[in-house]
């Protein structure tokens, strides 16, 4: 990694999760300095060649490769999780108070959530975004992921959807523990407990997104996006290039993460505005009682 750009947005991220100038360098210093180590267990599982036995379908399933700069973004999520020990553990004296309880929960909820999500592949996201973080069925998120993935033969069937959801929110639950409640909704999915008025935290939300979405990527759902048009982003569909495959997966979570990109997806498909769907969790405040 040359120059000092990718360095400084890494501070400018711990910064943001951290809100404390010292705890900022500390955390960009440690992800940059795991980079190398990173990118070489990266590297030996881009060579990685399954083996005759193991089906292409398999073989699909595997994580997805980060460039080096959103390696670097993921480590600084990674190196700033005792921020989110500090909190569920009630140690937030500890902490810099710089945000409300709330906002620092929420914070640290979305960067765990893409967190989760980016080290799986697109799939995963569309299933943290739309089903975890926004409150789409089960069916509109299908639809979303057809869009983005311009395939319907790879399709998943509604109860795979359900059981990766499922998987999510207890990996979520196990993280925040008793800060975070479980309930079941009425088709009898699980379901984290929301906060029935998201209004105040929208523009938080917008923020976390922006800052969270690969560094290495740029907007291709542009304000009049359509499939079927000549303008379509095919670089986010396909190629005939296998060594772009896999910043093309990339690219998809981009246009899951990234508010106005998702905001467009949606609109395309006449689902109701992601501002509507948010569903921010009722953090229960009284457990983290120094």
């Amino acid at each position: 990694m040359t120059g000092q750009a990718v360095p400084n947005q890494a501070w400018e991220l711990a910064f943001f999760l951290s809100g404390h100038e010292d705890l900022a360098a500390q955390i960009s210093a440690r992800a940059v300095n795991r980079l190398r180590v990173a990118a070489a267990a990266q590297d030996k599982r881009r060579y990685y060649q399954p083996s005759l036995r193991v089906s292409q379908t398999d073989a699909t399933r595997s994580k997805i490769i980060l460039s080096e700069t959103d390696l670097l973004q993921y480590l600084i999520y990674r190196e700033s999780e005792f921020l989110l020990d500090a909190l569920c553990q009630g140690r937030t004296n500890a902490l810099p108070q710089s945000r409300d309880l709330t906002e620092e929960l929420l914070i640290h909820y979305v960067k765990h959530l893409v967190m989760l999500t980016v080290s799986r592949n697109s799939f995963h996201v569309m299933i943290g975004i739309s089903r975890v973080l926004h409150n789409y069925s089960t069916t509109e998120a299908i639809l979303l992921y057809h869009l983005v993935t311009q395939n319907q033969e790879r399709a998943k069937d509604e109860s795979y959807w359900r059981a990766r959801k499922g998987q999510l929110i207890r990996a979520l639950k196990t993280r925040f523990g008793s800060v975070l409640t479980v309930v079941r909704g009425r088709s009898g999915e699980e379901r984290i407990q929301a906060q029935a008025d998201t209004t105040k935290y929208q523009t938080l939300v917008d923020d976390c997104l922006r800052r969270f979405t690969p560094w290495s990527t740029s907007c291709l759902v542009s304000e009049n996006f359509t499939p079927q048009c000549s303008s379509a982003p095919t670089q986010m569909f396909s190629s005939h290039d296998a060594s772009a495959k896999n910043q093309i997966k990339v690219e998809r979570m981009h246009a899951l993460i990234h508010p106005a990109c998702f905001a467009r997806l949606t609109s395309t498909l006449g689902l109701a505005a992601p501002h509507t769907q948010l569903e921010i969790p009722q953090f229960d405040l009284s457990v983290l009682s120094p």
